[in-house]
């Protein structure tokens, strides 16, 4: 029998995992197979590719403050993610076509289509949940299986297509998973017929936004374009944009929020832990995936697993951890005992410093042997690090949309992940530690293991200082603050 959460969900939860599952789908897709097509195909150089890749991942990011404000100001949560799906598969199409004359106007649309769709699916759906509804967080933890399946999925998918017919096939299977959705939501629409739509506030008079939007997307397409052409700017722009979505954040919450200016700091505070917790998992990527090529058996029984492989086991275990949590939180919720989202956050914040310490010990153990290590480490802390997401992730997206003003939901979600966007830029600084100049294995191993025992002892100290604070509020407001707020 199917866990009780799992049975009363809204029924547009599951359209919205479906566009959630799709835009992932292409978007991670793409990204693995990104500087493969541009070195080999393109013949690119490698340290081109690799810029053009960088600028791909954090602009993605990035541009959700621009989904939030388009939202908020123009077409409210429904026609911005409709019209951000449609440029993602606009884009894909580009991509699909042989040569090097679309390739930047397809990323450059598809950078601005995901942008714009990622924090309005999430705001979509927090419509369909009253503001003390006991549901939100756990169908927030389905929606966001949806985001880890794409995720897994869309790299297996589109590299046995790339591999085995051509690399534009994958590329079109993620036109086809993107059309599917809009002729599923066309087919749904009655169920989101009196939710998402435009608010009364808005920059434009209504028989001008459409202009108004075109011109925005027409001027962040051309200015993505430009920026992938030259993406040695990319990191003072991202720096850029941080500081300005945050002090735009503070500036609309004086002038327009004071009544909410608890709800949004608290926000502001468990963004800054999603912040971190993504500068340090982003390493799964990046310089994990380098020490696994080097150090690590790849054998499982009888097969031996490329490493681009592991890439997919992080979010596989957060596949499988998502449903063991939301029945966790229900059997805790039925004893009025359930954690608060912040409360949760700091769990995932602890469950991360094991995860690194996992993967330290393994460096650690090259340090006095030639041989390769076991595969077992590497599993243990990726599957302990996919239980520390389920627990930052879903909840932080669910108070978003809980606690954010009705006009300012999407620009907050938007700035949610302009913060993951410096978090990826923080992460490539962060894997930089782990490149040593030396040729000796020993040496080598030691700077993986020195960075990744490092990133655990400051999650162990962030978790411990974060208890701290929020057991001194508790004290001070009640016990009932921590479960359930």
């Amino acid at each position: 029998m199917l866990p009780r959460p799992l049975m009363k969900q809204p029924s547009a939860l599951y359209i919205l995992f479906f566009s959630e599952f799709t835009a992932r789908f292409s978007y991670w897709g793409i990204q693995s197979l990104l500087a493969l097509y541009l070195i080999n195909t393109l013949h690119f150089s490698a340290t081109l590719a690799y810029e053009i890749f960088g600028v791909f991942t954090a602009s993605t990011f990035a541009l959700s403050i621009i989904g939030g404000l388009v939202a908020d100001s123009f077409f409210g949560y429904k026609k911005t993610l409709i019209f951000g799906i449609t440029v993602a598969l606009i884009g894909n199409v580009f991509l699909a076509i042989d040569g090097s004359t679309f390739i930047f106007l397809g990323l450059a649309c598809i950078n601005y289509g995901i942008g714009i769709f990622l924090p309005n699916n999430s705001n979509l759906l927090g419509c369909f949940y009253s503001e003390n509804d006991n549901r939100r967080d756990h169908g927030f933890t389905i929606f966001y299986m949806g985001t880890n399946i794409g995720g897994l999925l869309g790299p297996v998918l589109s590299g046995i297509l790339a591999s085995s017919i051509g690399l534009h096939y994958a590329f079109l299977l993620n036109v086809f998973f993107l059309a599917l959705w809009l002729i599923l939501y066309f087919f749904s629409r009655k169920l989101f017929s009196n939710v998402g739509n435009a608010t009364k506030i808005s920059f434009f008079k209504k028989k001008y936004q459409p202009i108004g939007l075109t011109l925005i997307t027409i001027s962040f397409i051309y200015g993505l374009f430009m920026l992938l052409t030259h993406p040695d700017k990319a990191g003072d722009l991202i720096k850029v944009i941080g500081l300005a979505t945050l002090i735009f954040v503070i500036y609309v919450t004086y002038s327009h929020y004071k009544k909410h200016i608890s709800q949004i700091l608290c926000l502001i505070l468990m963004a800054m832990f999603a912040l971190i917790f993504f500068a340090c998992e982003f390493q799964v990527n990046s310089s994990l995936l380098e020490f696994i090529d080097h150090y690590v058996d790849h054998k499982i029984l009888f097969f031996s697993l490329p490493t681009q492989a592991f890439a997919a086991l992080e979010p596989a275990f957060v596949i499988i951890c998502a449903p063991i949590f939301i029945c966790v939180w229900r059997w805790l919720q039925l004893k009025s005992k359930e954690p608060s989202a912040i409360a949760k956050m700091i769990v995932g914040i602890a469950f991360s410093s094991v995860a690194f310490y996992c993967f330290g010990y393994s460096a650690n153990l090259i340090k006095n042997t030639t041989a390769t290590i076991s595969i077992s480490w590497i599993l243990g802390g990726n599957l302990i690090l996919g239980a520390a997401e389920v627990c930052i992730m879903p909840p932080l997206i669910s108070s978003i949309t809980r606690l954010a003003p009705k006009n300012f939901k999407a620009t907050l979600m938007g700035s949610l992940y302009v913060a993951l966007a410096f978090s990826g830029y923080i992460s490539g600084l962060i894997a930089q530690m782990t490149d040593h100049p030396g040729d000796e294995q020993a040496i080598s191993a030691h700077s993986y293991a020195h960075t990744y025992f490092s990133i655990s002892y400051a999650s162990a100290a962030l978790s411990i200082l974060s208890i701290a604070g929020l057991l001194t509020y508790i004290l001070a407001r009640g016990r009932r603050r921590f479960f359930n707020q």
